[in-house]
């Protein structure tokens, strides 16, 4: 006969499982979320991830993306999180194979000489020790603004003393929109100086191999411009570096690399979507997202939308350094800093922000149908006051508005690590606990 197991009586846990009506977790690898509904992932074109190891994998379309990301600054990619992001597209035609570019003062090259998962980086070098040697190719631009900017690269096999660069030209003004430095420490640790447009880091990939981030200054999209790589920075010295991956994008940062052959590839944009299952009421929203150092500059964010109508109920935007609740009607512009935008009451919650690898936000909603009130806490901060001046909705919705079979959408540019929606007002602890 075996022993009678102990009896636990928890009512806080019991209450929890029925009342949480959402629950979507990265760590379980599915598109079906731990409360039963059955998402439906969409993205019409082929994408990249990361493994644990910092190997670029190819991903075919209308795949999910769980990538591997680093969240301690360690190098260490610990942490799965869901990859969603807008359409993008890389404008650097062969960003693998500078065979198709056009030298410059003769460089070498010795094609794909180094691997990192499904990316090639070929050997450029720089053998004339009197001029500088690049290889650079033209890139039209759609829009005068700030560009990303990316390339992978590695420690070269006779790096050169002052450095290799990385270059965005205006032809026509004979300006650089972006001219990056790239020296590398004796353990192949690259150090980068901008002497025109933003460094914003060096992310670790397989042993050895980085992908670095920029931005440009602002562009003049009507003139001519080239993007050009110089294995040695100075015309008195030699030397090279290992580089491909380049990537240059309309958008004003850099997004999840994309790679090209013959012409520009563009990205797809990625929607994850769920039937609700429930009519809308007060519920409290939980959501956790991880934010890898490049993202931080970014203008990145999480949008949640619940309804047929696609009413945002939350936004998450970070390149403008705020936090939004906000329930949005179709055809309003969400990235308006207009109704039910909050900072929890102080200008410094924003820029707090910015700064933090992972951002963990909790949003009550109440009279969802008749003129939603909402509030907002991220990580351990306390809810702002209601906003009951200014509605967040500013015109308040019918029931029938939600539709027979309300969906809830999450979209935007982030890595997702999970979303929680619970019935009723509850506590940030209650949400998250299943």
């Amino acid at each position: 006969m075996f022993p009678a197991l102990p009896f636990t009586h928890d009512p806080a846990a019991l209450e929890l499982r029925p009342r949480n009506r959402f629950v979507l977790r990265a760590t379980d690898l599915s598109t079906r979320a731990l409360t039963g509904q059955a998402g439906t992932f969409a993205r019409s074109s082929a994408a990249t991830l990361f493994d644990v190891n910092g190997a670029v994998v190819l991903v075919p379309a209308n795949v999910e993306r769980f990538t591997a990301v680093d969240l301690d600054g360690d190098g260490i990619r610990e942490t799965l999180a869901w990859w969603l992001e807008r359409a993008a597209t890389n404008l650097a035609i062969r960003s693998e194979d500078f065979s198709a570019w056009t030298a410059t003062n003769s460089p070498t090259r010795t094609a794909a000489a180094k691997l990192c998962g499904d990316l090639v980086l070929d050997l450029l070098g720089d053998a004339s020790g009197a001029s500088v040697a690049d290889y650079r190719e033209s890139i039209d631009f759609t829009g005068d603004s700030v560009k990303g900017v990316s390339v992978f690269v590695a420690m070269g096999t006779s790096p050169a003393a002052a450095g290799s660069a990385i270059a965005i030209v205006d032809e026509t003004a004979a300006a650089d929109r972006l001219r990056a430095t790239i020296t590398f420490s004796s353990a192949g640790v690259p150090s980068v100086t901008a002497a025109a447009g933003t460094y914003l880091g060096a992310e670790p990939c397989t042993p050895g191999v980085y992908r670095l981030h920029f931005l440009t200054t602002s562009v003049t999209a009507a003139n001519d411009h080239r993007v050009q790589l110089e294995p040695a920075a100075t015309a008195a010295e030699q030397g090279n570096l290992y580089a491909g991956g380049v990537q240059v994008e309309d958008t004003p940062y850099p997004t999840s690399y994309i790679p090209t052959v013959a012409t520009t590839v563009t990205r797809a944009a990625e929607t994850l979507t769920f039937p609700l299952g429930w009519q809308p009421s007060d519920c409290t929203l939980w959501v956790s997202i991880a934010r890898p150092f490049w993202q931080r500059a970014n203008a990145n964010d999480l949008a949640i939308a619940l309804g047929t109508t696609e009413r945002r109920l939350l936004e998450v935007g970070c390149g403008s350094l705020t936090v939004a609740v906000r329930v949005l009607e179709n055809g309003d512009t969400y990235a308006a800093a207009s109704d039910g935008a909050f900072t929890n009451g102080a200008a410094s919650y924003a820029g707090a922000v910015s700064a933090l690898p992972q951002l963990d936000i909790t949003a009550q909603f109440r009279n969802l149908l008749t003129g939603t009130e909402g509030r907002l806490a991220y990580g351990a901060a306390a809810f702002s006051a209601w906003n009951v001046t200014t509605k967040i909705a500013a015109t308040p919705v019918t029931a029938p508005s939600w539709g027979s079979a309300p969906l809830i959408t999450l979209a935007g540019d982030i890595a997702l690590l999970a979303c929680h929606i619970g019935a009723g007002l509850k506590t940030r602890d209650q949400v998250q606990a299943l």
